[in-house]
């Protein structure tokens, strides 16, 4: 009877995903994660989320997050256009109130998550190392880099204390998914998606492509060779060709976007200075 529950929960989340009601898709997905919860007191035995209610899980509070900043980037872009300075007041209030919900959507998200760590959140100087399963690691490594994605998120629309502790919230989960993992290898999708936003992180924080380009081009490189050691290639390409395939195309399209970014930005230095 439980089993039938949870394949009911999980399609219900599915077809609510399919109608983009992420609402709804969270409220399924997250009855779907807690009727299998069991309260524990030990780290190794600690109930973890199955990697399809990760998947719908951050898919449930990550569109709403993304969309939200969608709108703030429309909103910028027509407030950058000078023909529309006469709207200036109205853009402005309009803003504030898109960066409002964008902010209620990060919080939430980060309250969601952070229900399903193991452990209170902590430091990483003081994170316990264990062995675990990969199915653990994965799991752990998921639910912190996904705290430190929506803390990244509530870093880039905060403002004076608010955006230092997002930006040392978001860099402390993303170092413990980081020690969590460094079991899985440098060609998993988790570890490769870690670094990936850990590179976005510099660029959008310290405003520093170069290193940005430095931490993007080592996972890179790292994934590749990891993928080409012995027999590795073949067994991840079983399991996570599409997603690996996927995560290495961002890698480098991020790569080249922040160096032509980096050429725009030294001849316009050049042109200045010529003045």
């Amino acid at each position: 009877m439980e089993e039938e529950k949870q394949k009911e929960l999980i399609w219900q989340a599915r077809l609510a995903q399919k109608c983009q009601r992420y609402e709804d898709m969270e409220m399924y997905i997250i009855q779907s994660i807690e009727s299998e919860m069991t309260e524990s007191t030990d780290i190794e035995s600690a109930k973890e989320l199955s990697e399809e209610q990760r998947e719908l899980l951050a898919i449930a509070l990550k569109n709403p997050i993304g969309n939200a900043k969608k709108e703030l980037r429309i909103i910028d872009a027509i407030r950058s256009d000078p023909k529309f300075n006469f709207y200036e007041k109205e853009l402005s209030k309009f803003r504030a109130k898109v960066a409002a919900e964008f902010i209620d959507k990060c919080k939430h998200g980060i309250e969601v998550i952070k229900k399903y760590l193991p452990f209170p959140f902590q430091d990483v100087a003081r994170t316990r190392m264990v062995y675990l399963s990969t199915e653990k690691m994965e799991s752990r490594v998921f639910i912190y880099k996904t705290l430190g994605d929506f803390n990244r998120h509530l870093c880039g629309v905060a403002i004076g204390d608010s955006k230092v502790q997002a930006a040392k919230k978001s860099i402390n989960a993303y170092e413990i998914a980081r020690k969590i993992g460094s079991q899985l290898g440098k060609s998993h999708p988790y570890i490769m998606s870690l670094k990936l936003n850990l590179a976005i992180y510099v660029n959008e924080i310290f405003k520093d492509k170069k290193r940005s380009i430095e931490v993007a081009s080592n996972a890179y490189d790292d994934a590749l060779r990891d993928l080409m050691s012995a027999n590795k290639y073949n067994q991840i390409q079983e399991t996570y060709y599409e997603e690996i395939s996927h995560i290495l195309s961002l890698l480098k399209e991020h790569i080249i976007s922040w160096k032509q970014q980096l050429e725009i930005e030294h001849t316009n230095e050049k042109e200045s200075y010529s003045d």
